[in-house]
């Protein structure tokens, strides 16, 4: 097991939950199951008009995002052990997802459009994360995430709590919040995939700082 614990002002019975044995395609299952859809978009991308992605918010409840997200079992977990192990549980995260997302769009969607939703869903670059402030697409999609206002770690793990950069602020806390997106890859109109640059070094930005 990895060495993964929690500050000493952390709450004890919430550091507990988060440590019981777990596996992202449990927590996966239940986020499935117990999810709200609560809308679905199409975005264009900044830096390269040809391309877009579909955009999902889901809302579960704190302790089930509380588990994708704080604990060693969940996403992020997944990415502290390694960039392998990280792509592999954001592959397992959106796949088990995925076609209740899909039948989401369903209503008035094309088959084109489904087909390429479903491009969109499986490619490499598809992922997931909280919802943070500003993307801008409707009042659903509000972010609960901004940036923390102290520099307190929360998970201590040796390795997100050192250093005093942007994204090891961030990715040293363990926020409860309600709400997380699901990106497509951004695609074009023959499904070739586009990665911007800030985000072809996302896995290692996850592993080195649980942020990216």
């Amino acid at each position: 097991m990895i060495e993964w614990g929690y500050s000493t002002t952390f709450p004890n019975e919430r550091a507990a939950k988060l440590l019981a044995p777990s596996t992202i395609g449990t927590i996966a299952n239940r986020i499935a199951a117990e999810m709200e859809i609560t809308c679905c978009h199409f975005q264009t991308c900044h830096d390269h008009s040809d391309f877009g992605r579909v955009v999902y918010c889901i809302r579960v409840s704190e302790d089930l995002f509380d588990l994708f997200f704080n604990s060693p079992h969940g996403y992020r977990g997944a990415y502290y052990r390694s960039r392998g192990e990280g792509i592999n549980a954001n592959a397992v995260f959106i796949s088990t997802l995925a076609p209740k997302l899909i039948a989401r769009s369903a209503p008035g969607a094309s088959m084109e459009e489904l087909t390429r939703i479903r491009e969109s869903l499986s490619s490499l670059s598809a992922k997931s994360w909280l919802a943070e402030n500003a993307l801008g697409l409707c009042p659903e999609c509000e972010g609960e995430w901004g940036n923390p206002t102290d520099f307190c770690a929360d998970i201590i793990n040796g390795r997100w709590e050192h250093g005093d950069s942007g994204p090891q602020c961030s990715g040293r806390k363990a926020p409860q919040l309600t709400k997380i997106r699901i990106f497509g890859a951004f695609l074009d109109d023959r499904n070739n995939e586009f990665i911007p640059r800030r985000k072809r070094n996302r896995a290692q930005d996850i592993h080195s700082f649980g942020w990216s």
